[in-house]
């Protein structure tokens, strides 16, 4: 796994902010696994060419910005 991008969001009107890191993984085995259940609908291994047309906004410009190589980037502050 390489990381590729770091996020910086806020989101929500209590300004909840966190970090997204997002890794390019060259080469893995096994299945992925949703392990909270409570908080998202599904997960995958996904090719950048076939990403599921309901992505997250914020996940989404983390993926865009990784793949023209901007490191960091900020979403949903003022």
């Amino acid at each position: 796994m390489k990381l590729v991008h770091l996020l910086h969001c806020q989101s929500g009107d209590g300004g909840l902010e966190w970090l997204g890191a997002f890794f390019l993984a060259q080469k893995w085995s096994g299945e992925a696994r949703l392990v909270e259940v409570d908080k998202h609908d599904r997960i995958g291994w996904y090719a950048l060419d076939d990403l599921p047309a309901e992505i997250i906004a914020y996940t989404k410009q983390g993926i865009e910005m990784s793949e023209v190589g901007v490191p960091f980037s900020t979403f949903g502050w003022p």
